[in-house]
């Protein structure tokens, strides 16, 4: 196997995998990036109105996103 890194600079092992393999390893890397810019603009808007709520958002979806 061999690290391959992508656009954002994360390094993943894809080397070896199955075309099929790498096109679900690239739809999950990209749904995974979506969700945390949806996260982090929803933390923005909330932090405008209540900052400490607002810092307990992404810490949240850090520790779930950990465990995915």
């Amino acid at each position: 196997m061999r690290w391959v890194v992508g656009s954002a600079g994360v390094g993943y092992c894809c080397g070896n995998l199955a075309p099929h393999s790498r096109r679900f390893a690239m739809l999950y890397a990209v749904i995974k990036a979506l969700l945390s810019g949806i996260v982090i603009a929803a933390a923005s808007e909330v932090a405008k109105r209540s900052p400490a709520i607002g810092a307990i958002i992404p810490r949240l979806y850090l520790a779930v996103a950990r465990h995915l």
